[in-house]
């Protein structure tokens, strides 16, 4: 039986506004059954207080942590900090990013108004990655001019969209297997 490799693999969590959300399901599902194949698990996520229950469950299950700081406007007022702190957590993220060494990055990417930095850092740092854009209405998708706009998603980046329907008006499967 011919075995695949284990490999290294690192999700990015861009998901601010809420400590768990459908990006976040379709992430930690993918992260359960690559760790149960015997592959190496790693993500970065917004660091919450408390933690969610679904981040101590994968731990458990031998997923590795990098937890960001995040100067979310919904608990706490702007500052003139908030651009330092933001500047030094992805100073943070990608120093963790190059220790990782991962063979693949996954971008968990919840809206288009999430943190667009994090995806340029993984284009930046040379690495195989992938943006994974869910969706949980359709007006949050990323259309051309939308994602042209915010820089969401950097040229050349190999993207997937995700939305909950299962099938659009013609009845046709909207997700393909990647």
């Amino acid at each position: 039986m011919n075995r695949v490799p284990a490999k290294k693999i690192v999700f990015v969590s861009t998901l601010e506004f809420a400590p768990w959300g459908g990006s976040e399901l379709l992430w930690s599902e993918t992260a359960k059954k690559l760790r149960a194949a015997g592959h190496a698990v790693a993500a970065s996520v917004c660091r919450w207080q408390p933690r969610p229950a679904k981040l101590h469950e994968l731990h458990r299950g031998g997923v590795t942590f990098h937890e960001r700081w995040f100067p979310n406007v919904q608990f706490r007022p702007r500052s003139l900090t908030t651009p330092l702190i933001r500047r030094a957590t992805r100073l943070g993220f990608r120093r963790w990013l190059q220790r990782q060494k991962p063979d693949l990055i996954c971008v968990s990417h919840g809206s288009v108004g999430e943190e667009v930095a994090l995806i340029q850092q993984c284009a930046d740092s040379g690495l195989p990655y992938v943006v994974v854009i869910q969706a949980n209405g359709e007006g949050m998708w990323p259309n051309d001019q939308r994602a042209r706009v915010t820089g969401v998603i950097p040229s050349g980046t190999p993207t997937v969209l995700c939305f909950r329907r299962e099938s659009n008006a013609a009845g046709n499967p909207v997700g393909r297997r990647v």
